[in-house]
């Protein structure tokens, strides 16, 4: 069996959808005959832990010391209060550290590295954080072996505090894609922001996220009320008082009762949606709000629920979500309010859901009430299992496995030309 070398600065214990997508590939890869081998950070201190993740991981993992803000916070028992630490300090982090602060973990994860590359045909890295791509660039220049670097999000995430800033970020950027051997995005927009860079012998690929077949085998009894599940973080802009105003509005003109229906809201979030006026829009019994939870809970909501809403505001274009997978594989109609762009295009081409602007509270209203209608005659639909199958992170991760196959093959025939 083949062997990759996976560069993870965010592996479990650790949570959130970037850490699962990761758990997945490596929890398939051996399906297509490659034998995952992770490079990843010791214990650090972080917002999100799913625990319950490890379990899924069958393949060997080295941790590598680290000189990074978040891993010294975890020596020295600092910052437990890590979202307050995290929204106070984002500024100067940025200003600070670059290509980000996890910057103190390249020369250890190298040295690391060194030692796990001899056994192994194919780096792939995943960002961010982006100094897991310097891992993998470093790596390449020393072994030769082939380099796949993924784009999870686009690099910048956040906005350069100064044009140096910018100036020496493109300049890596640059120096990791020029030696990368592919190029993988989740998305159409991340690709083609990249394009300017890639060079034309160079293969980029869209991979999105996807939902485990595992995960989805067993059913669930679902509630006599008309349940809607939303399970992912509000971080602003992202918010739900759009959602609930069209809710409220719905339950003041009485198309809905309020003992028919039943909100929960899954995740980590930042700001003031623990003070949004849920008893002033007569919803305090209605909406659920519950802190980030294991991601086995959050699946058995999804099968418990009767409409997945879905959300990523205006100003955020080209943005995908991680979520956006597990719903299709709950196989739950979904309400989308998403401006054009990935997630829409996705909801559409599967026939998953309904797609409205997610700041236009009437069309967010009308939504609501056409699945809310439909629930109470009994004819919910489920999206069709052949659109949604693609997304599986079997056939995903098949792709993977291609490309990291071509890889290998085009390799050993430059040996063997030499």
């Amino acid at each position: 069996m083949k062997r990759v070398l996976v560069i993870a600065y965010y592996f479990p214990p650790l949570g959130m959808g970037g850490v699962r997508r990761v758990v997945n590939f490596c929890r398939y890869l051996p399906k297509f005959g490659w034998s995952p081998l992770v490079l990843t950070v010791k214990p650090i201190r972080y917002f999100a832990y799913d625990r319950e993740l490890v379990k899924e991981v069958k393949c060997k993992i080295h941790r590598s010391e680290s000189a990074d803000p978040l891993r010294m916070m975890r020596i020295l028992g600092i910052g437990k209060k890590f979202g307050k630490v995290r929204r106070q300090s984002q500024g100067l982090s940025n200003f600070l550290f670059i290509p980000d602060n996890k910057i103190g973990w390249l020369p250890f994860a190298v040295n690391k590295g060194i030692r796990l590359i001899k056994d192994t045909n194919v780096i792939f890295s995943t960002a961010p954080p982006y100094t897991s791509l310097l891992v993998g660039w470093a790596l390449k220049k020393i072994s030769g072996a082939p380099l796949v670097v993924e784009f999870r999000d686009p690099w910048p995430y956040w906005s350069y505090p100064t044009l140096f800033h910018k100036w020496i970020n493109e300049w890596l950027k640059r120096k990791v894609i020029n030696v990368s051997d592919a190029i993988i995005s989740i998305n159409e927009p991340i690709k083609t922001s990249l394009q300017s860079i890639v060079h034309s012998s160079q293969s980029t690929f869209v991979i999105p996220a996807g939902w485990s077949p595992d995960d989805f085998q067993d059913k669930t009894e679902k509630s006599d009320r008309f349940t809607i599940v939303y399970t992912g973080s509000f971080i602003p802009p992202r918010t739900p008082k759009y959602f609930l105003k069209a809710l409220s509005k719905l339950i003041a003109e009485e198309k809905i009762k309020s003992e028919d229906i039943k909100v929960e809201l899954i995740g980590f979030s930042v700001g003031a949606i623990h003070e949004l006026p849920l008893r002033e829009w007569g919803l305090d019994k209605i909406v659920e709000i519950e802190s980030y939870r294991s991601h086995r809970y959050c699946v058995e909501q999804l099968k418990r629920a009767d409409l997945l809403w879905v959300m990523i505001d205006e100003i955020e274009k080209g943005a995908s979500t991680g979520k956006i997978g597990e719903y299709l594989g709950a196989r739950k109609p979904i309400l989308a309010t998403v401006p054009e762009g990935p997630c829409a295009n996705i909801i559409r081409e599967t026939e998953s859901g309904i797609v409205v602007p997610p700041r236009n509270i009437e069309a967010i209203k009308e939504a609501i009430y056409d699945f809310y209608s439909k629930f109470k005659k009994g004819k919910l639909e489920s999206p069709p299992e052949d659109k949604v199958k693609e997304y599986s992170w079997v056939e995903l991760t098949k792709k993977l496995a291609q490309i990291l196959d071509n890889l290998t093959i085009e390799k050993s025939r430059k040996n063997v030309d030499k």
